[in-house]
C-alpha cells in the first residue's frame, strides 16, 4: 500500500499539467535521452496492464542495476523480483515526478512510460479532471 506521502504526491501530480516541463523536450529519435529533471516531463501516473512483471524487472535489471544493484548508490536494491514488486507503486511516482532516475542515467521515454505504466496499476485512480 503506497504510504501517506506518497498519495499526497500523486494528488500533487493531478493538478500539475502532464506537460509541465522541466527543462528543455526529449532528446530527438538517434541521440540517446538522459532523464533526469533536465529532459524529463513531470506526467501523471496511469496504469498498464500490458506490461508484465517480467518486463519491469528487465528493464530495471538493465537500467537501475548501478544504483539499484545489491551494495549499490542507492539504499534499496530492485533487482529481485520480491524487492521490485513491494515498491512497484513508489517506483511509478518517482518515476513520473521525474525524481528517478539521476540526471547521469540513461533512460529512454519508451522505457520510462513502460515502468510507470507498471507500477501504477497498484496506485488508486486519480481523480478526473474537470
Amino acid at each position: 500500500m503506497p504510504s501517506s506521502a506518497s498519495f499526497v504526491f500523486l494528488a500533487a501530480l493531478t493538478i500539475v499539467p502532464a506537460a509541465a516541463c522541466h527543462g528543455p523536450p526529449p532528446a530527438t529519435a538517434g541521440s540517446p535521452e538522459r532523464s533526469g529533471a533536465a529532459s524529463c516531463k513531470v506526467s501523471q501516473p496511469v496504469c498498464d496492464p500490458r506490461v508484465t512483471e517480467d518486463t519491469a524487472l528487465a528493464l530495471v535489471r538493465r537500467r537501475c542495476a548501478g544504483c539499484h544493484a545489491e551494495g549499490g548508490k542507492a539504499d534499496h536494491p530492485l533487482l529481485d523480483a520480491d524487492a521490485l514488486s513491494a515498491t512497484r507503486g513508489d517506483v511509478a511516482l518517482r518515476l513520473a515526478g521525474c525524481e528517478m532516475p539521476p540526471d547521469d542515467t540513461l533512460l529512454p521515454a519508451a522505457e520510462r512510460v513502460r515502468l510507470i505504466g507498471w507500477g501504477a496499476c497498484v496506485l488508486p485512480a486519480a481523480p478526473a479532471r474537470k
